[in-house]
């Protein structure tokens, strides 16, 4: 069996809550009962759909939606006039995710009804409640901003250290999302190691960029050692 690289995710130094990829998941708090719909766009097209019931008879309590693993299926849900059914306990977790390919998926929740469906949850507008989650792979310092809100913040991922043993990401660190910035503004993390976004403040847009890469350290007269770069880029 050959191995599968994900070389979206080796390229990737944009992670945004707006427009999910490989690196970034959002979680949806849905504590009330009732049957949901959910809608996936990319670009601004809408790319497939999904439906969601919370009832105190499920014993679920976490639904995991591949946005990539949907988008292909939406011809054959439109011929069998049926979509992808998830089934949840009250004070449950919609994650959502991108498995593999370029992403820029968004996602808009509406709890259905009597008259017009309410819109609950859109993945470019986080509220209260919600979590974004961005793995980064790349060493480097990245800037962290919240396109709706205020304030600034950094993130230093380390360049892993030549050990004995296999480098393992740490558990991941916590950066709460409030109307004046985050908390806290500066943080470390080894590479993979995830950055939780504790969102606090509604009308969130979180965006996390390369500002600068870190290739590693490099002593005078090596030519030869192993330096990041991404695939397909010309060694120097």
């Amino acid at each position: 069996m050959k191995a599968r690289v994900n070389t979206f995710a080796l390229q990737q130094t944009v992670v945004e809550s707006s427009s999910l990829a490989v690196l970034g998941m959002v979680a949806h708090p849905l504590p009330d009962e009732g049957n949901y719909q959910g809608t996936v766009y990319r670009g601004g097209s809408e790319v497939a759909t999904f439906n969601v019931s919370v009832d105190a008879d499920f014993k679920d309590r976490q639904a995991d939606v591949d946005l990539s693993a949907l988008a292909p299926h939406r011809r054959r849900q439109r011929e069998a006039h049926k979509a992808p059914d998830y089934s949840l306990a009250p004070e449950s977790y919609l994650l959502l995710y991108v498995s593999q390919g370029p992403g820029g998926f968004s996602v808009r929740l509406d709890k259905l009804g009597k008259g017009k469906p309410k819109r609950v949850f859109d993945t470019r507008n986080l509220r209260k409640g919600d979590l974004f989650v961005a793995s980064l792979l790349r060493p480097g310092t990245y800037e962290m901003t919240n396109r709706s809100g205020e304030g600034k913040g950094q993130i230093t991922v380390a360049y892993p250290e030549a050990g004995k043993k296999p480098y393992l990401p740490s558990p991941p660190e916590t950066v709460v999302v409030t109307e004046k910035g985050f908390k806290p503004s500066k943080v470390k993390v080894g590479a993979a190691q995830g950055v939780v976004f504790n969102v606090e403040a509604d009308k969130s847009a979180i965006a996390v960029s390369l500002a600068k890469p870190d290739d590693g350290p490099r002593q005078k007269g090596e030519r030869d050692k192993f330096r990041w770069q991404k695939p397909g880029e010309r060694r120097r």
